[in-house]
């Protein structure tokens, strides 16, 4: 993710918001390129998934309203890679 979005400042302060409208906290810059929601699978597919193949059922829907990441232990992680 770093080489897509650690270049382009306004794609890093874009971030600071989810796609619900929600906080994100961090004052970590790389754990926040890290953790951008482009690295990860989309969640309602994976889900449609595993309820297709029946192996969960969903209950409920949940929107996150401020998502809070911090470092701690975010530079041991980076020096094992």
């Amino acid at each position: 993710m770093h080489g897509r979005i650690a270049k382009q400042k306004s794609v890093r302060n874009a971030l600071s918001r989810t796609s619900y409208g929600g906080r994100v906290v961090c004052e970590d810059k790389q754990l926040l390129v890290e953790e951008a929601p482009q690295a990860y699978k989309n969640s309602e597919d994976v889900l449609a998934q595993l309820v297709e193949a029946e192996l969960a059922t969903c209950v409920g829907v949940m929107t996150p309203v401020v998502t809070f990441k911090t470092a701690r232990g975010a530079e041991e992680r980076r020096s094992k890679r």
